[in-house]
């Protein structure tokens, strides 16, 4: 008897053997993929970082451009040609715009809109119960800047979010 019991021991001392050693393999593979899934992660938020910044460079030399040849006050002036620009691959994942412009006296060279309103002259695709929850807002706070004559401009950019789409593709 106490030869089987020694036997029967000896077994499922055996398999535990063999079960640990499967869960330690197990654990291994685990701690791995979490590795892997956060690095991967830190790089997609570091690429989405860097495309926002990116687009935000891009966009801001061209709405100065259009400020530096145009009355952004007058919307029908430009229009077309801004239209054109957002409609570039670039700024494919612009997906709204509202564009503020304080009308000021021609030859206007302050930056303080002091006692004047900013009239909205432009809004793009701007649905505002989505904004928060699909894009980023890129505002010029205190970053406007002046057009041709004088005018302060301040633009509001909503981009979509990119890390949001791209982790969707990759689960």
């Amino acid at each position: 008897m106490q030869h089987e019991l020694q036997s029967v021991i000896k077994e499922i001392y055996s398999s535990l053997d063999i079960h640990k050693s499967i869960i330690k393999k197990i654990k291994t593979v685990l701690g791995c993929v979490s590795i892997i899934s956060f690095l991967i992660s830190a790089l997609m938020w570091y690429n989405n970082a860097k495309s926002i910044q990116n687009i935000g460079k891009d966009f801001d030399v061209e709405i100065r451009k259009l400020a530096e040849k145009y009355d952004m006050s007058n919307i029908d002036e430009y229009r077309l040609e801004l239209e054109i620009f957002l409609e570039e691959d670039k700024y494919s994942k612009v997906k709204g715009l509202i564009l503020y412009v304080a009308d000021k006296e021609d030859g206007n060279i302050s930056l303080s809109s002091l006692g004047v309103n900013a009239d909205m002259v432009y809004e793009k695709e701007v649905n505002y119960y989505n904004v928060s929850n699909f894009t980023s807002h890129l505002a010029y706070n205190e970053k406007d800047f002046l057009d041709k004559y004088g005018n302060i401009v301040n633009p509001d950019i909503f981009l979509e979010y990119f890390f949001y789409y791209e982790s969707k593709t990759l689960i």
